[in-house]
């Protein structure tokens, strides 16, 4: 778990996020916590109530979570929360879209480029009706 020093850091990256692009995103989380791990962890705490975080805060989250590796060419530990999410009746559909992507490899660069607020808006739901 994060000190309690680095969860208002976490909180706030998270909060903030809605605007920038996921690879600005990602540039703030590696530099905030070289130790990914015990930050991931308290973001799966964080999305588990679906009240925390609005819904480009929480793609955000997804999206680091995806992120954290166990080291080298090793998949990331929380692959089984994405997919577990994705397949949650309760998620919404723009975030079980965009956990269907995590799941299916690296973001294609047009992604990573735009916000996790720009991802909500116009979404592209053809991944939903390929697993639906």
């Amino acid at each position: 778990m994060l000190r309690a020093s680095e969860t208002p850091i976490l909180l706030s990256l998270l909060l903030s996020s809605e605007g920038k692009t996921f690879q600005a995103v990602q540039t703030e989380f590696e530099k905030a916590f070289p130790d990914r791990f015990s930050a991931c962890c308290t973001t799966v705490l964080l999305l588990e109530d679906p009240t925390v975080l609005r819904i480009p805060q929480r793609l955000s989250a997804w999206f680091l979570l995806s992120l954290c590796d166990s080291g080298v060419d090793s998949a990331s530990p929380f692959l089984p929360c994405l997919a577990k999410a994705a397949g949650s009746a309760v998620a919404s559909a723009v975030e079980r879209n965009f956990l269907l992507q995590l799941l299916l490899g690296p973001l294609p660069e047009e992604v990573l480029a735009s916000s996790p607020q720009r991802y909500a808006g116009c979404c592209d739901f053809r991944l939903l009706r390929t697993v639906d």
